[in-house]
């Protein structure tokens, strides 16, 4: 789908930016305007090899790419913990309970 939207990029909505570090590539994330007041994050990838890339990737992408809204909705976290909790970290307004659904 990442493929799909950058080379579909004009056509689409999006926003984003990216990190570069010796000239690679280290951070992007991609988003676009849902409402007025809010930018959703639909993908947001990182080097773990640098420490803090994560969170300067999203502050420089939100200052950037997406100045005139009030929220920024980091969307689906999978119910992985480490996931949930760094968002937790943001101090959210909100967050979604998870559910599991099983079919017998």
């Amino acid at each position: 789908m990442i493929e799909r939207i950058f080379r579909d990029w004009e056509k689409l909505d999006m926003r984003g930016g990216a990190i570069r570090i010796g000239g690679k590539v280290v951070a992007f994330s991609i988003g676009s305007i849902g409402r007025p007041d809010t930018a959703y994050i639909h993908f947001e990838k990182a080097d773990t090899d640098y420490d803090g890339l994560y969170v300067a990737q999203c502050k420089y992408v939100a200052a950037s790419a997406f100045p005139e809204v009030k929220y920024i909705n980091r969307e689906e976290d999978l119910g992985i913990p480490g996931l949930r909790q760094s968002k937790g970290s943001y101090h959210p307004i909100a967050m979604v309970d998870k559910y599991k659904i099983e079919f017998v």
